[in-house]
């Protein structure tokens, strides 16, 4: 007779420990593949985003410059007031903002010393050239001594159209006017109206504008 000896079995619970391990190294494995994924596309990500803001910022360059060839960047703006003290504020103001006033006391020094800034300039303009309007910006009182304000207004208008230049951003500037003396300032082509004084936030905005 043969003794037959049967090998005791494995617990239930040894097998059950045995794949629970398994399992759980799998799960470990595949969390660390995810982490590793996820890694790598944040870097991906950075990457691209780098490469797009770089890029986006050449171009925003490249359309400042453009911006600037395009606008006139002269610095002359033409005061005209027949009150001593009020040019002085006004030309304090604009050579704060790195510009450079040019003064007139009458209607008639302003209309002469428009048409030498203009034609003394005509053949060297800023670098918009075409776009150059040869003055920044004109501030013009309304009541003036020899030519009155509208009358400098009304030559200069013409000029600007006879020789096919610019318009020069023209405001005007008074204590006290009416709305028909405001009127007849918008059809000759004023650009805007300030009431003196003038504050220099205004005169900022002005300047940025024209």
């Amino acid at each position: 007779f043969f003794l037959m000896i049967r090998r005791p079995p494995r617990s239930t619970q040894s097998r059950s420990s045995a794949a629970s391990d398994v399992y759980k190294r799998q799960d470990e494995v595949d969390e660390l593949e995810q982490e590793s994924f996820k890694v790598a596309a944040a870097r991906c990500l950075i990457k691209k985003s780098f490469q797009f803001q770089t890029l986006y910022n050449k171009s925003d360059d490249n359309i400042t410059e453009e911006r600037k060839k395009m606008s006139c960047t002269c610095k002359e703006v033409l005061l005209v007031d027949d009150n001593t003290y009020n040019l002085y504020i006004l030309e304090r103001l604009v050579t704060r903002q790195n510009y450079s006033p040019i003064i007139a006391a009458d209607g008639e020094q302003a209309v002469q010393t428009y048409y030498k800034v203009i034609n003394g300039k005509r053949n060297i303009p800023c670098q918009a050239k075409e776009s150059c309007r040869l003055l920044r910006l004109i501030i013009l009182d309304l009541e003036l001594p020899i030519i009155e304000g509208l009358d400098v207004l009304r030559v200069i208008r013409d000029y600007e159209k006879q020789n096919n230049l610019k318009r020069v951003p023209i405001v005007i500037s008074s204590a006290f006017t009416d709305d028909s003396t405001l009127m007849k300032a918008r059809r000759l082509g004023m650009s805007r109206f300030e009431s003196k004084p003038i504050e220099e936030g205004k005169l900022i905005d002005m300047l940025r504008l024209s």
